[in-house]
């Protein structure tokens, strides 16, 4: 290969936290700013510590703590960014979405699972559409009852504020992992692997099992 006309492109920069206990360390999720005007290179990012969200800005050079109470003082499982704006699940089943400025909380409540345990998890589907998926474990006397787990899957509506139930995801195959969640069509898999559409598959499921 001829290495005369290959471009080089900046990848980024590296910061380096000190103090900070990485068996805490869950996720991390980065903004842009000024993407309509141009873009100046500023960015935000929003750093997942268990019970501590840290914020990061590129015009400030400094970490600092998000306060989210009086909203909520549970656990973070996980952060998401989707068109401009940070999302934050609970483990209490809080929802919250926040701008890349946090002069606005917007709370997205699921619906309701009486006498249910469930684990939640984003998915999204290109650029325009983000998906809840939740897997509900019903409760038999107080004691989770795994043969009848079931799955909801909830589209965001980001102009009503609230998720709509789904009961077809069409061509597509949601893939939820430890390590992040992603869709992809049906089409993209080889045939006779056994995954058709309008499936979702999990990756190191309950007892380390891939399950679909």
């Amino acid at each position: 290969m001829k290495m005369n006309d290959c471009q080089i492109l900046p990848l980024g920069h590296q910061y380096r936290m000190i103090g900070c206990n990485a068996k805490e360390y869950i996720n991390v999720v980065v903004l842009p700013l000024n993407q309509e005007g141009g873009g100046g290179g500023d960015f935000v990012v929003l750093l997942n510590f268990t019970k501590v969200l840290l914020v990061y800005r590129s015009t400030e050079m400094r970490w600092r703590r998000l306060h989210t109470q009086p909203f909520t003082t549970a656990t973070c499982e996980e952060l998401f960014t989707f068109r401009g704006k940070f999302y934050a699940i609970f483990i209490s089943g809080d929802f919250f979405a926040f701008d890349p400025h946090f002069l606005g909380l917007t709370t997205l409540k699921p619906l309701e699972l009486p006498n249910c345990g469930s684990c939640n998890d984003l998915v999204q589907s290109g650029d325009d559409e983000l998906f809840l998926v939740e897997t509900i474990i019903p409760r038999n006397d107080d004691v989770l009852s795994f043969n009848r787990l079931t799955l909801r899957v909830c589209r965001l509506d980001v102009e009503a504020g609230q998720w709509v139930v789904v009961t077809d995801i069409g061509d597509r195959v949601f893939i939820i992992g430890e390590f992040g969640s992603v869709s992809c069509s049906a089409k993209e898999f080889p045939e006779g692997c056994g995954v058709s559409g309008n499936s979702i598959l999990y990756t190191l499921f309950f007892f380390e099992q891939t399950n679909i």
